[in-house]
């Protein structure tokens, strides 16, 4: 008569060194995953409280600092609703066209904004500084 182990005996037999190392696997992947999920979700919320702190008669000023190929750096302000929705949608617009990285900030449209722009390869130059841009 054969006896069957558990499974747990089986997986933490000595010799199951493979199926130990399957189930640890997948316990590590199932943890990473629901990490990253919980990660979104915080994410989200927090953008949502942060959109709730800059709302202002229902708009909210978004500032995106970007850089683009020819190593031309700029800060603008745009104005959008005070929702998720209108802020996932703009963020996507704006990186449909992206040549370089970006970023974006929320900020109440009462707040002050200085427009700024450099163009970083011309300045490398000035003055004759050797300085050398990649990109």
């Amino acid at each position: 008569m054969e006896m069957k182990l558990s499974f747990w005996q089986e997986v933490f037999a000595p010799q199951a060194d493979v199926k130990r190392l399957h189930l640890l696997n997948q316990i590590e992947h199932r943890q990473g995953t629901l990490a990253r999920a919980q990660h979104r979700r915080l994410a989200r919320m927090h953008l949502h409280q942060a959109i709730k702190a800059c709302d202002e008669q229902g708009k909210v000023a978004v500032i995106v600092t970007s850089r683009d190929c020819d190593m031309c750096e700029g800060t603008s302000r745009s104005l959008i609703a005070a929702n998720v929705h209108a802020y996932d949608k703009f963020v996507n617009r704006q990186l449909d066209t992206a040549e370089g990285p970006m970023h974006f900030h929320l900020q109440a449209p009462s707040d002050s904004f200085e427009y700024r722009f450099r163009d970083l390869a011309a300045e490398a130059f000035e003055d004759g500084h050797p300085h050398v841009v990649y990109a």
